[in-house]
């Protein structure tokens, strides 16, 4: 009887340590991505999003994923930004970096904040040393991937790692 008894305590203490987390992924228009590879990069597990974007993956509470797609940039994320909200991915094309001279001027009005592929409603609660780099879109060019949303621009965020 013993030697059931120890396997099922070994399998409760894993399942305490891991859980499943289901999200999706969409692109800035909020399209679904399918085939997107979500990697958990401390413990080697790896799956891909379905046609409608969706996926679920294993994790413990303090696991870091890589989310990555053909044509889009590659992003690090936690298990409690992959959590029920939807994970943006940015397109190459869209965010490649203007000229210094095309980010200057002063702006009235709040630009789209997007942190590591998150859109943000303001970007104050980080620090600069948290910053790897910004990317600015000072035009309205940006609407056709985020509707009105972009119309004053967007503010692309990542933090460093």
């Amino acid at each position: 009887m013993k030697i059931f008894l120890l396997p099922a305590l070994i399998l409760a203490s894993i399942s305490l340590a891991a859980q499943t987390t289901q999200s999706k992924v969409v692109d800035p228009t909020g399209m679904p991505i399918s085939n997107v590879w979500i990697n958990n990069t401390e413990e080697n597990i790896c799956t891909q999003s379905n046609q409608q974007g969706s996926f679920m993956v294993p994790g413990s509470l303090s696991a870091d994923f890589q989310i990555s797609a053909l044509g889009y940039h590659t992003i690090q994320l936690s298990i409690a930004d992959l959590e029920g909200e939807n994970i943006i991915l940015i397109p190459i094309a869209a965010s490649a970096t203007p000229p210094i001279e095309s980010i200057t001027g002063a702006r009235m009005l709040e630009p789209l904040y997007v942190v590591d592929g998150v859109i943000k409603q303001q970007i104050k609660y980080l620090s600069s040393d948290q910053i790897e780099s910004i990317t600015v879109h000072k035009n309205n060019s940006m609407t056709r991937f985020y509707g009105e949303q972009g119309e004053n621009g967007v503010l692309y965020v990542k933090t460093k790692d």
